[in-house]
């Protein structure tokens, strides 16, 4: 089985990065070069974690931040595992594109309750 493997059968996968990898190094470079240097006080302001984290270590906060980190993490790694689907589509037999399609629908069941729950929204 290892003999079977080619360097051609990963030439998606490194075309893959090298596209991701010139569009993460464009971005930045954008970023770095049309952005203001200005410190604005809405750019010093607490935000993502919603309080101030120069004041007491004690002070209770609510519980959905980490619910949106938590389902941000789950959706991230879900669509991870797709990549070796992606690969070996070509060479794939009705069972496996059955377990991937499965896979799919569990995504896509979870992704609706968590929406149909308003597990997304901030306020």
């Amino acid at each position: 089985m290892i003999d079977s493997l080619r360097m051609q059968d990963y030439s998606t996968l490194v075309l893959f990065i090298l596209i991701t990898g010139f569009l993460v190094l464009t971005i930045a470079i954008l970023a770095l070069i049309l952005s203001r240097g200005e410190k604005t006080p809405e750019k010093l302001s607490a935000y993502e974690c919603g309080f101030n984290p120069f004041e007491s270590s004690r002070q209770t906060f609510e519980i959905k931040f980490y619910l949106i980190a938590m389902l941000f993490i789950l959706f991230d790694v879900e669509i991870a595992l797709l990549l070796p689907f992606v690969l070996v589509f070509a060479t794939i037999n009705q069972f496996g594109f059955f377990i991937c399609i499965s896979f799919l629908l569990v995504l896509i069941i979870g992704f609706v309750y968590e929406a149909w729950n308003n597990a997304l929204t901030w306020y």
